[in-house]
This record gives C-alpha cells, structure tokens and sequence, in this order.
C-alpha cells in the first residue's frame, strides 16, 4: 500500500487484496503463525501472527507507521465467515522477530510458534 514500508523494511508494511485472490490463506493463519517474506533483492524477514481481527473499512488507523517493524495484511471479509459485510476488512498483523514492541516484548518471546507460512 502506498505510504507504507515495503516489505522487510523498519515500519509497517500493508498488503491488501482480496479475499479469493492471494490473501486467501489469511483464514488460516492463527496467532504465533510464523510468516518469512522474502523481498527485493533477496532480503528475508520473520514475521509472527500477533492479532487478527474485523475492522470497519474506515479504520485507517493500521496504516500507521509508528511503532516496531510489523506486517499488516488486509483483505476484505471471507466468504465463510457468518454474515459478513461489504464495510467490514479482515486485518493480521505479524511482528518482526527481531524488533522490540512498544511493550520492549520481542514478538518471538510472546507467543508460541504454532505454525509457519513462507509468502
């Protein structure tokens, strides 16, 4: 997303697309999901889940660039999911592994690795 870190640099990096395209593996991610992206360039980063959740599409909010280095994947509501809403996204944000939160928590530390997805 314009305005946002490329992938594997220090900020946010935002990806959007929809749900039945590239970003239909979000449903399956779980918090502690392992994510390795690997960018321009061949630079790699380790990303873990850290929160997943239903925004409204106005909330801009996860866009911004303060705080650790993170990955925030954006798509609109799964098919699946009961009633879902034209005005409703589907958000994961993943913490480098090698950045220290705002909490001064490493994102490895936190949470239990419960699986991993290379993107």
């Amino acid at each position: 997303m314009a305005g946002t870190a490329l992938p594997a640099e220090a900020g946010n990096s935002v990806i959007g697309d929809h749900c039945d395209m590239q970003l239909a593996f979000l449903r399956e991610l779980t918090i502690g999901t392992e994510i390795l992206v690997e960018a321009h360039a061949g630079i790699r980063r380790r990303y873990v889940v850290r929160y997943t959740q239903f925004l409204d599409r106005a909330d801009v909010w996860v866009l911004k660039q303060e705080g650790p280095t993170r990955l925030t994947l954006i798509t609109c509501s799964p098919a699946d999911v009961q009633n879902p809403s034209r005005l409703q996204r589907y958000a994961v944000s993943a913490y480098a592994l090698d950045d220290t939160d705002a909490g001064a928590e490493r994102a490895d530390q936190t949470h239990a690795r419960s699986g991993s997805l290379d993107l």
